[in-house]
């Protein structure tokens, strides 16, 4: 269980010391920071001691508007965690259950969670607090955050963790930089609270327009000839993938309850991978439904952890002509090569 101030919206930045990222809320109610009293601190402690989860989160419909992705549906296979190739990393046997932030709706929901082969390991800059990564024409790109480190970089995949082909400058310093996407020739940049997303050429990153959007910027993905974003709530919002512009929402759900806190998102294969803030876990996002129909727990990579309490799973990228992806956390030194079944 983590501290109850953990779950407390915090101020926008204004010390020398970096705020943690472990306090970050969804603000999609206009929620600012607050005092935490007495009677809402025993509340939350009743609360939390009923409850097997961090945080839960009834919104939500399962509604689609105007989406143009492919809806053929995928299997969903449980089992146990395994390991597979010469550098593959040791993983423990998973739990069927939900995850921390996921209803437990009477609608039908994944048996359990999926299997999560490890086929290699790979170095990651410890020093990149990942917000968001994707893969092309085997180069992976990361976009970082925090304050005064927000930048996008672009590497071969099997170079070294730090062997650049191109990286930005830091955003300034007033911005804190979340996920990417590419589209076309086009690398979209979020930020956190500042409303902007710039846009940058996919090759130099050299920036080339910026957007406007409202409320915050989490997670970016690529689905078809629209961008998929997401605000930590459980909706995820298209775009144009030339002006931005919002076109559609899915409202994600598994079985009856909303599933809160969808962070940086990856769009493979007609479905939507994400990372569930705060929690180990990835869920499958049919687009069609906004159902979940698969969940996995990568709770076994990185052991042990950062002692960093933000060095938290964050970060998908499916490999190209290929059924693994590329995931890691923030400023973890190690990336794993993973096929999720």
């Amino acid at each position: 269980m983590r501290p109850i101030a953990d779950f407390v919206p915090s101020s926008r930045f204004s010390g020398p010391s970096r705020p943690s990222r472990s306090r970050r809320r969804p603000s999609r109610f206009g929620r600012t920071a607050g005092v935490v009293g007495p009677a809402t601190l025993a509340a939350v402690l009743a609360f939390t001691a009923a409850c097997s989860s961090d945080a839960v989160d009834s919104a939500g419909s399962g509604d689609v508007q105007e989406t143009s992705a492919n809806s053929e549906m995928g299997s969903i296979d449980g089992g146990s965690l395994s390991t597979a190739g010469p550098n593959a990393g040791s993983v423990g046997s998973g739990n069927s259950g939900s995850a921390d932030g996921l209803g437990q709706g009477g609608a039908a929901q994944p048996d359990t969670t999926g299997e999560v082969e490890v086929v290699r390991e790979l170095g990651h800059d410890s020093a990149a607090f990942t917000q968001g990564l994707e893969m092309r024409d085997g180069e992976l790109y990361e976009s970082t955050g925090d304050y005064g480190t927000s930048w996008v970089s672009a590497r071969p995949l099997d170079s070294g963790p730090t062997d650049y082909r191109v990286k930005t400058d830091p955003l300034p310093g007033r911005e804190f930089g979340e996920g990417m996407t590419i589209t076309g020739n086009t690398l979209w940049q979020l930020t956190w609270k500042d409303g902007i997303a710039y846009k940058r050429d996919a090759t130099t990153l050299e920036e080339t327009g910026r957007a406007e959007y409202d409320g915050e910027g989490w997670g970016l993905c690529t689905m078809g000839d629209q961008l998929v974003m997401s605000d930590g709530s459980n909706k995820l919002t298209l775009r144009d993938p030339e002006t931005f512009e919002p076109t559609g929402e899915i409202n994600v759900a598994l079985g009856a309850k909303g599933v809160d806190n969808l962070n940086e998102l990856d769009c493979s294969d007609g479905r939507i991978y994400a990372n569930v803030w705060m929690t180990d876990r990835i869920v499958r996002i049919d687009p069609s439904s906004g159902e979940v129909d698969a969940q996995w727990d990568l709770g076994e990579l990185q052991q042990p952890r950062p002692s960093d309490p933000d060095a938290v799973l964050n970060g998908i990228a499916k490999v190209p002509g290929s059924d693994t992806f590329i995931v890691t956390g923030k400023l973890w030194p190690n990336m794993y090569e993973v096929r999720l079944k």
